[in-house]
Parts: C-alpha cells; structure tokens; sequence
C-alpha cells in the first residue's frame, strides 16, 4: 500500500509540474509571417516565367492541331478523291470548318473545346500579307492557290497577340509545311 501511495503522490507531482512548464513546442508569429513573406516573393518571382510557359506550351499544342487537320484533309483529298477544304474562323474560342467542298463540313474547336474565351487567336495570310479564309486540296492532295505562297496559319496566346505565337507554313504546292515561331510568323 505504501508503494501504491508512492507512485501515486509521484505522479501527482509530475504531472503537476508538466502542466506547470512553458510549451516551447510550435513557431513564433514573426517566425510564421517570415516563411510568408518569403514564399510570396518567391511565388512573384516565378509566376511570370510559368505563364510565359504555359502560353507557349498552349501555342505549340494548337499549332500542332493544326498542322495535323491540314495534313488529315490532304490525305482525305487523295483518299476521297474530292476536294477538300478547311476553313479558318477566328471565333471564341477558333474553330477550323473542313470536310467536302460541296458541303457537309465539320467543325474542329482549336484546344478542343477546353479554352477559355480569349485566350487564343487563329489567322491565316498569304506571301502578300492578305487574309486567307480558307484552304482547298484537290483530289491529288495538292492546294489549290493563286501562287502567293508561302500560306502561314498563325496561333496566339493569349488572343490579343501580346505572348506567344507559333504558326504553320505552307511552303509549297504540295503541301510542305514547318512550325515556325516569333518573327518567322510574320507576313
């Protein structure tokens, strides 16, 4: 009994003296607000360079769309043995109209349906600089083209022009193109 009374009044003790002890544990507020600050500069030091990413990750995506719907209705050209044509609509977001000359045509949202309204710009120009609506493979697969090549389909983002383009090019009649970007996108 005496030893139950012992360990008794030693835990009573420690526990009071736990209880009674400042908790060193956890951070100060100045220390909190430090890390805070810290991580906000940091966040604005990166957040330019992550958009500028984004837009031309964005821009090399659609552009390869593309490239790829023109490549697809050249083949489908040859294979149908029909004109083809694909048609350029800078709407919100763009969209590209192909299919038979005749009618009957598909449309392709550019980002596939998943960008947000203004953030990417579709034209298409001629080696003068004059607006191209649309382009028109015969059932050869060769463009059909008043001979100002080369035809330069340009992609912006954002729509406004002010980051990045990339664009496609058609070089020749029959159909040789290149992603270009920057200054090379230019009429």
């Amino acid at each position: 009994m005496l030893m139950n009374l012992q360990s008794w009044a030693w835990r009573t003790t420690m526990r009071t003296k736990l209880l009674r002890q400042p908790s060193n544990a956890g951070f100060t507020l100045i220390e909190v607000l430090a890390v805070v600050i810290i991580l906000g500069i940091l966040a604005a030091i990166a957040a330019p360079g992550w958009v500028a990413f984004a837009n031309a990750r964005q821009a090399n995506q659609l552009a390869d769309q593309v490239l790829q719907r023109i490549r697809q209705s050249q083949t489908e050209a040859g294979r149908l043995r029909s004109n083809q044509v694909i048609e350029f609509n800078n709407a919100n977001p763009p969209e590209l109209r192909y299919g038979n000359e005749r009618g009957g045509r598909s449309v392709e949202l550019l980002g596939e349906g998943r960008l947000a309204p203004g953030l990417a710009g579709l034209n298409a120009f001629n080696g003068e600089g004059q607006n191209v609506n649309a382009l028109t493979f015969n059932p050869n697969g060769i463009l059909v083209s008043d001979g100002n090549l080369p035809i330069t389909i340009t992609v912006q983002v954002p729509a406004d022009g002010s980051g990045t383009r990339r664009c496609v090019v058609l070089k020749t009649l029959m159909g040789a193109s290149e992603i270009a970007q920057g200054d090379d996108c230019n009429p």
